[in-house]
């Protein structure tokens, strides 16, 4: 599939250049706004772009240029979102011969699609039920089934784990990775996600959408790892500092000079960033500054404790900057994640002043997108 796609929504404008390989899967994340769900149905045809063009394989589905636009429902397209929304009069296996009736399958040939596909995602003993009789993992598993029995070479999959709880969430995602990698090799996917683990678990490669524009691009865990944007880093649990690249680091915005064991080639006086994990951010009492500084940590900082909360076995600290001290500013919006038992030794709690040192082992600098890479 290749969507090149210009499309304008009173004052926001989506320009994005995507393309998935036979059998790949690509997620798209991005904040709210930011021209995923657009992008999602200017593919689907649901929306008319106002420039570019859309393929499948060797079928044109959208041309601007040239004035072609085929309809949703012959595309050869499948959409999955948030909601199964499947019809509340029929059964679960009707739901699932839907497609092939539509195609022209004669009613025999459709259930035996319908019965492969339920069997395949574990809802087959369920085709007598209604949908208002399913929990909303099966209504949801359901509804996939049914999207597949379509037999469409691309399939739109829009935040469609969100809406599931904690139990049902995981076993879809489960059924999903199942599916889009052991299903047809010529079968592509699109997800659509704010979830990191979505995209790590089920997508080959990555884009993320900001402000209509894509930011970053590549494969899953190489922009996960190595975010340009703090959206990215915000999503991949990292934490982001933006700056010009120097020999042995990053020179933050406010002066300060991190140094970092990665560079990865940025050439210096370029606008860059420093991406490094909470679990490598150490706190100590503000009272210890001049003791920090004068050890073996390259990267210190005065700052604030500003909240802190539960992170699974660890509490995550955000930090804010001094109230003095502009050297400091880069530890504004940091976070860190502390041993519950160092947090009650250290006592640490909102408004108290603290140090927080980074090692340069920890710190990997990174071309920052500036939108015109």
């Amino acid at each position: 599939m290749r969507a090149t796609v210009d499309i304008t929504r009173g004052d926001f404008r989506l320009r994005a250049d995507v393309g998935i390989p036979p059998g790949g899967v690509l997620a798209v994340l991005g904040p709210n706004g930011s021209g995923k769900s657009t992008l999602l149905e200017c593919i689907a045809g649901l929306r008319h772009p106002h420039g570019g063009s859309v393929s499948l394989g060797e079928r044109t589905l959208t041309d601007v240029a040239r004035g072609v636009h085929i309809p949703p429902h012959r595309r050869g397209v499948g959409v999955l979102g948030q909601a199964p929304l499947l019809f509340p009069h029929c059964t679960v296996q009707d739901n699932v011969a839907f497609g092939p009736r539509a195609r022209g399958a004669g009613r025999a040939a459709a259930r035996k699609v319908a019965r492969e596909w339920m069997e395949r995602l574990a809802v087959a003993e369920l085709a007598a039920h209604k949908p208002h009789q399913l929990s909303g993992g099966q209504a949801q598993r359901v509804a996939l089934a049914r999207t597949l029995a379509d037999e469409p070479g691309l399939v739109l999959l829009d935040e469609p784990l969100a809406a599931l709880d904690a139990d049902a969430g995981p076993a879809m995602r489960a059924v999903l990775g199942r599916v889009l990698r052991d299903g047809d090799p010529a079968r592509c996917g699109l997800l659509v996600t704010h979830d990191p683990l979505d995209a790590l678990t089920l997508a080959d490669s990555v884009i993320v959408l900001s402000g209509g524009a894509v930011v970053e691009q590549g494969a899953t865990r190489e922009v996960l790892a190595a975010p340009r944007t703090s959206f990215t880093a915000r999503i991949a649990g990292l934490n982001l500092v933006t700056g010009r690249a120097v020999a042995d680091g990053l020179r933050t915005v406010d002066g300060a000079v991190l140094s970092a064991a990665r560079c990865d080639g940025v050439r210096a006086g370029a606008p860059a960033v420093a991406v490094f994990p909470p679990g490598n951010v150490t706190v100590y009492p503000g009272h210890t500054a001049g003791v920090v500084r004068a050890g073996n940590h390259r990267n210190t900082g005065s700052a604030v404790v500003e909240s802190l909360e539960p992170h699974g076995p660890v509490v995550r600290l955000r930090i804010a900057a001094p109230r003095s001290g502009p050297e400091h500013g880069w530890v504004a919006g940091l976070t860190a994640d502390v041993a519950t038992a160092a947090v009650a030794e250290l006592g640490l709690e909102p408004g108290q002043e603290v140090e927080v040192a980074v090692p340069a082992e920890a710190i990997g600098v990174h071309e920052a997108f500036t939108g015109q890479s």
